[in-house]
């Protein structure tokens, strides 16, 4: 890998590990945040967190063993990782949009029992996907492996980044327009309701609605993020398995510098929920608050 491009990724992988762990030492430490979102979010935490600590390793280790099998594995643990992230984001997008879209439904459906299957299946399903190798590493044939390893790659690419990025859109979007529409009626009831008791509090109607609304800009946000890093990197390994790409770009794709993208994705993705979340914004206000005045 140049030496920009080391730099530039060691330093991505810090801020993923720095900005990460903040968030998972705060919402599992502080009480406050303990609900079923925040539940999502400590585990996308987690897989981004890993991201940032072991990509880099990962890659040192591929450039060390020469045989075959050990490279494969390592790129299929590293798979891993950044498909885990992507599943989890997934999982998040999928709680807020039914927590928005339907609120009563949401609050009875969403046991603690069903947030748990929903992060387990979260980190099974790349897992189970990404050492798929392992079944055909082992051929006498090389040309067996060649075949299968370009199936593997395109099958990839279009179950864990570009039909995630199609749905994650579509769903955002709609999440959007729903907290709209909930927004204004509520804006209209409100209205109502004060002319006619005009002594009555309506603070709780008012935060419920942005509460909606911030929920819509977060998944909004990751997602947009989401979507540039892995259709960078999507288009590149697309260039990279039909062997589109030209010489001056051969070190780029040969050195694995695409996957830049998934981990500045990783990078980024603790500092929207600092921004946007409003409870984890407040918590990281206290955190840091406290840190100066002692």
């Amino acid at each position: 890998m140049v030496m920009w491009m080391s730099v530039f990724t060691w330093l991505l992988s810090a801020l993923a590990l720095l900005g990460n762990g903040l968030v998972i030492y705060l919402l599992v430490v502080r009480k406050r945040l303990h609900s079923s979102a925040n539940a999502f979010i400590t585990s996308l935490a987690f897989a981004d967190f890993f991201v940032g600590l072991f990509t880099m390793p990962c890659y040192r280790m591929t450039s060390v063993f020469s045989g075959y099998r050990s490279v494969r594995l390592l790129k299929s643990f590293r798979y891993f990782l950044f498909y885990t992230s992507a599943s989890n984001l997934c999982v998040v997008t999928a709680d807020r949009f039914v927590a928005v879209a339907c609120p009563l439904r949401y609050i009875t459906f969403m046991t603690w029992r069903r947030v748990f299957s929903f992060i387990f299946v979260a980190w099974l399903t790349p897992f189970t996907v990404c050492f798929l190798p392992v079944t055909w590493i082992y051929s006498s044939s090389v040309e067996t492996q060649k075949i299968c390893n370009k199936v593997f790659v395109a099958f990839l690419l279009t179950f864990f980044e570009f039909l995630p990025c199609i749905v994650m859109v579509n769903t955002s979007w709609r999440l959007l327009c729903i907290s709209r529409r909930h927004t204004r009626q509520t804006l209209a009831l409100q209205s109502q309701l004060k002319f006619n008791h005009p002594t009555l509090n309506f603070s709780s109607l008012r935060e419920h609605g942005e509460r909606n609304m911030s929920s819509a800009k977060l998944i909004s946000v990751v997602v947009a993020l989401f979507v540039f890093c892995y259709t960078s990197e999507m288009i590149s390994s697309l260039f990279h398995l039909l062997n589109l790409h030209k010489n001056i770009w051969r070190n780029y794709f040969k050195n694995d510098g695409r996957f830049l993208f998934l981990i500045t994705n990783s990078a980024v993705n603790p500092f929207a929920y600092a921004l946007l979340k409003k409870d984890i914004q407040n918590e990281f206000r206290r955190f840091f608050s406290r840190k100066r005045f002692h």
